[in-house]
């Protein structure tokens, strides 16, 4: 991924959220799995420890053998209630 505007960045935090709100409905509220390939790409890794750090989502480190760097990735109360609260406008 090239290099990215400010605009682009929030784009991708909102892309992967959405993401992961659709994910919590469709997998009734299982994590998503994260793969260590898809969190190479820097950008992408620093928008999921945005949303971490904000508490928009929960991501675990999954251990184990051939999987250390993987994540199990989870939209919070907080975060459903962000995207909920942003399609709606209120």
């Amino acid at each position: 991924m090239a290099k990215i505007n400010i605009e682009e960045r929030i784009n991708l935090r909102m892309s992967l959220l959405d993401e992961l709100y659709n994910h919590h409905f469709k997998a009734v509220g299982e994590p998503k799995l994260i793969s260590k390939e898809d969190l190479k790409e820097k950008e992408i890794y620093l928008a999921y420890r945005y949303l971490a750090d904000k508490c928009l989502i929960e991501a675990t480190a999954i251990s184990g053998a051939g999987q250390s760097s993987s994540h199990r990735c989870k939209i919070t109360v907080v975060g459903i209630d962000y995207i909920e609260k942003n399609a709606v406008g209120l």
